[in-house]
């Protein structure tokens, strides 16, 4: 597998991240997600991309209140 990057899925619901960051360097382990609304809850997964484009299945999901 050669890994070109990452997929972050958010949104306020678990059942459906609706939202998608496409991170495009692999090596970028950090990524701020601006203009979430403070208190509420949002729910994450992560997905990695080859260079060919094949997403891998997602992580579990988490969430975090935002405060």
């Amino acid at each position: 597998m050669n890994l070109s990057g990452f997929e972050i899925y958010y949104g306020t619901d678990a059942n459906a991240l609706t939202n998608t960051i496409v991170i495009s360097n692999p090596g970028d382990l950090i990524y701020v997600i601006d203009g979430l609304t403070i208190g509420r809850t949002y729910y994450f997964a992560v997905a990695t991309l080859t260079s060919s484009g094949v997403e891998s299945a997602r992580s579990n999901v988490v969430s975090a209140k935002i405060s």
